[in-house]
């Protein structure tokens, strides 16, 4: 049996016309005769009788053509299938979930190399609160995530990425501005926390990541901070403190990748390092494609290699 078998039976039953048949085919009424005959000796039965030019199913072909049309039915539909997912293979979408200001510096460093090597898949960059990223990773409303909060859920595979410090930063002007001494290893000076403590402090958000390490930073420090202002923003957050309002913690890509008309004086503080770790993360049950594979590839490269360039140059 093959497809074109199912089609000339099909195209009898539906013009009961072997003439009408033959012309809608493509083909000799003649040809079309031969190949009818053949198949009801091959089957043994009678799929349609004769009356006159009249071509009438018998039982046994109503049979073979309600079969038939099933058939072609889902061949079709698998065809249309086919041609979808192919259309879908050559443009794909990869999700990439990424706080904002971590986008501002991939998007352009990862992209025209991502974008060479494939150049028909679409990069599409969710940028919200870090803490949303366990929760579209399990909606399956993004692939892969870049995020500073460890996953608590055990179907989310995450490994670290890199880490930067979080600075303390105040006005060029501050009184405090000689307050600084260096330790060793330090890429910036060193300040005790406690000298602040009855500044004004321009805070993150309750649900960013580095909000959870300053509030430690004070509960270690015995400090209840005057609370200023509280943003997500890490620009306008450095740009109040830049001018003399304030006192804010900003992490260091931050810093050493914009412009600031009025620059930032920045500060280490705590007893060590004061970092945010950075994660990738994406489910473990979901096999990644090629694509998603090398753009993860690119992501750690550069997020590993930033800090450290960035810091040799700003020095």
């Amino acid at each position: 049996m093959n497809f074109k078998e199912l089609k000339y039976i099909i195209a009898v039953s539906k013009y009961d016309n072997i003439s009408k048949a033959a012309v809608s085919l493509g083909i000799s009424q003649p040809s079309l005769s031969k190949y009818i005959h053949n198949m009801e000796d091959q089957y043994g039965v009678k799929l349609f009788q004769y009356s006159g030019k009249s071509f009438r199913p018998t039982y046994e072909g109503e049979v073979y053509i309600r079969a038939a049309q099933k058939m072609l039915q889902y061949t079709d539909q698998l065809e249309d299938d086919s041609l979808l997912l192919d259309e879908r293979c050559k443009k794909k979408v990869i999700n990439i979930f990424s706080p904002m200001v971590k986008s501002s510096y991939i998007i352009p460093n990862i992209f025209p190399q991502f974008k060479q090597k494939y150049p028909y898949v679409t990069l599409v960059f969710n940028e919200s609160m870090a803490n949303r990223a366990e929760e579209l990773l399990l909606k399956r409303a993004a692939d892969v995530a870049i995020t500073n909060f460890v996953p608590q859920d055990k179907r989310i595979f995450y490994e670290p990425l890199a880490s930067e410090e979080i600075l303390l930063v105040l006005s060029k002007h501050s009184k405090f501005a000689s307050e600084g001494v260096w330790r060793e290893n330090a890429s910036r000076p060193w300040v005790d926390i406690k000298v602040f403590r009855h500044e004004d402090f321009i805070l993150p958000d309750a649900g960013q990541a580095i909000r959870q390490i300053v509030d430690r930073l004070f509960e270690e420090e015995g400090i209840v901070p005057n609370v200023l202002l509280t943003t997500k923003s890490f620009d306008a957050a450095a740009r109040v403190a830049a001018s003399g309002n304030g006192v804010a913690f900003i992490p260091e890509n931050y810093i050493y990748s914009n412009v600031f008309l009025q620059q930032p004086m920045c500060f280490s503080v705590g007893s060590g390092k004061l970092e945010l770790e950075f994660m990738i993360a994406y489910l473990k049950n979901i096999a990644l494609s090629p694509e998603c594979c090398y753009l993860i590839s690119l992501i750690k490269d550069f997020l590993g290699n930033y800090s450290k360039h960035l810091s040799s140059n700003f020095a």
